[in-house]
C-alpha cells in the first residue's frame, strides 16, 4: 500500500450494508493501480448506495472521489449508476482513469 514513500488511503463507505468483501478487496487493487500510474493521488473515497426511487429493483450508485496532492489541481470525481454493482464500479474507475490520464498529461507538459 505504500509507492515512493506516500500512502494512499483508500476509504469505502458501505451505505447499503450489505457490499461483499470480494467487492471490497476489488475496489482497493483497482485504485491502487490508479495511484500506481499516477503519484500525486494521495487518497480516493468510494461510496456504494442505492437508488430507491419507483423501481421494483433497485439501482447501485457508484460515486469515486481521488484527492491530488498540489493546491492548483483538483480533485477528481465520478458518478455512474447501474444494475449490476461490480460493472457500475467499473464504469466509475474507468471515467476516473481518463481524467487521471489528462491529468498527467496536463502536469506533463506544464510542469
Amino acid at each position: 500500500m505504500t509507492k515512493d514513500s506516500t500512502e494512499v488511503k483508500v476509504s469505502i463507505h458501505d451505505r447499503t450494508h450489505s457490499l461483499p468483501t470480494e467487492i471490497r478487496t476489488y475496489v482497493e487493487e483497482k485504485v491502487m493501480g490508479l495511484a500506481d500510474h499516477f503519484d500525486l493521488i494521495t487518497a480516493a473515497e468510494v461510496e456504494f448506495d442505492r437508488d430507491l426511487k419507483k423501481r421494483r429493483e433497485p439501482l447501485h450508485v457508484v460515486k469515486v472521489t481521488v484527492h491530488v496532492l498540489g493546491r492548483r489541481l483538483q480533485d477528481i470525481r465520478a458518478h455512474e449508476t447501474g444494475r449490476d454493482l461490480r460493472a457500475t464500479f467499473d464504469l466509475a474507475i474507468d471515467k476516473i482513469d481518463g481524467e487521471v490520464t489528462q491529468l498527467k498529461e496536463r502536469v506533463r507538459a506544464h510542469p
